[in-house]
């Protein structure tokens, strides 16, 4: 999950750093944005998470997982984060996402299993927060 040969190890971070420090940071904008203060996703945030969306896809490349053939302990915390955008901004789940994620559930079936459990919960919360309104 973590390889020990420093090129494929350095190949792993680069993908940890850039989810930990963009894309996860332009999702907890707009998820806060729209879930926590309910209010309108600024333009800008929008495009924030686009353009950080856009750079994941194009580090998968034609890649079966973020770093190559194998899955690494970036698919498994991607493959936690990617799926949020289903709620967040469901039109940058793209096909080329769902086919990565698709191949980590089939790698790592626990994780798509305790996805599910979180999906669940997002929906109930979401239909609840729709009846208030």
């Amino acid at each position: 999950m973590y390889p020990s040969e420093p090129r494929a190890r350095a190949a792993v971070d680069k993908v940890l750093y850039f989810e930990a420090t963009g894309f996860s940071q332009a999702m907890k904008t707009v998820f806060f944005a729209r879930f926590m203060r309910k209010v309108e996703v600024s333009a800008e945030a929008a495009a924030d998470l686009a353009e950080k969306t856009a750079i994941l896809e194009a580090i998968l490349g034609e890649q079966a997982f973020f770093t190559g053939d194998h899955p690494t302990i970036a698919d498994i915390s991607l493959g936690v984060a990617v799926p949020l955008l289903q709620f967040v901004q469901s039109e940058l789940y793209s096909a080329k996402l769902s086919t990565w994620y698709e191949g980590v559930g089939r790698a790592i079936p626990a994780l798509v299993e305790l996805n599910g459990q979180a999906d669940r919960l997002y929906k109930e919360r979401m239909e609840a927060d729709a009846k208030l309104i």
